[in-house]
């Protein structure tokens, strides 16, 4: 059983383990990956902070992204990209029979079972479900900051509404961007859908949070109206 893990010895142990895609080396905190694993994943995470409007994150990534190696393995770069990666791959455990993590002593590794342009595939699913997941977590924070009524552009006509009694609950699963937002005396749900989302960005250049202050005061305004 050892040997479908490990090659012969001929270095570190990243150089060893079969079918690698990710190694994180614990004692010194480096990590490597897989090229072709690793260009999917920094696409991804452009993606995501390109809806999130967060520009100085997507242009670090991109970056990261340019850089060229010849080798199958490539270290991974920048500390905030290091820190989502090692994240992810904690949660990869029994997500998919294809993908093994493989927890050493001194190592964390992911390595890919079978075909490797299956395991591509794969990968390419988990990182789009993570992509959303990274733009729904912050865009929740975002929305809490902004209920409260701490941000700046708030609609003149609704600015009175926005205090700090007000909050935002997540709704669904962790990648749907669904909330149900409690301003003053008002209940607004958000049931949004990916490909609108990704549209509105791509047509007229407005992130997820730009999107969900105009919805919550088009909600607020009509109720206003009413009274």
């Amino acid at each position: 059983m050892i040997s479908m893990f490990w090659k012969r010895n001929t270095g570190s142990k990243h150089r060893e383990i079969q079918n690698l895609i990710w190694y994180l080396e614990k004692e010194t905190g480096a990590q490597w990956m897989d090229k072709q694993f690793y260009k999917v994943w920094i696409i991804g995470m452009c993606e995501a902070f390109d809806i999130l409007g967060m520009d100085r994150f997507k242009q670090s990534f991109k970056n990261i992204q340019g850089d060229s190696h010849n080798d199958d393995l490539v270290p991974v770069q920048d500390k905030k990209n290091k820190q989502l990666l090692e994240h992810t791959m904690k949660k990869m455990n029994g997500v998919n029979p294809k993908l093994q993590l493989i927890r050493g002593k001194c190592f964390l590794a992911l390595r890919y079972l079978g075909d490797k342009s299956n395991a591509l595939k794969d990968w390419q699913g988990i990182v789009k479900l993570w992509k959303y997941t990274t733009v729904v977590t912050l865009a929740t924070q975002g929305l809490g900051y902004y209920v409260e009524g701490s941000q700046a552009g708030y609609n003149p006509r609704t600015k009175f509404l926005f205090n700090p009694s007000n909050y935002v609950e997540k709704l669904g699963y962790p990648n749907e961007p669904n909330w149900l937002v409690h301003i003053s005396n008002y209940n607004i749900t958000i049931v949004g859908d990916w490909g609108e989302i990704e549209k509105t960005r791509r047509e007229l250049g407005l992130n997820i949070f730009q999107m969900l202050a105009m919805r919550i005061n088009e909600e607020l305004e009509k109720v206003l109206k009413i009274k």
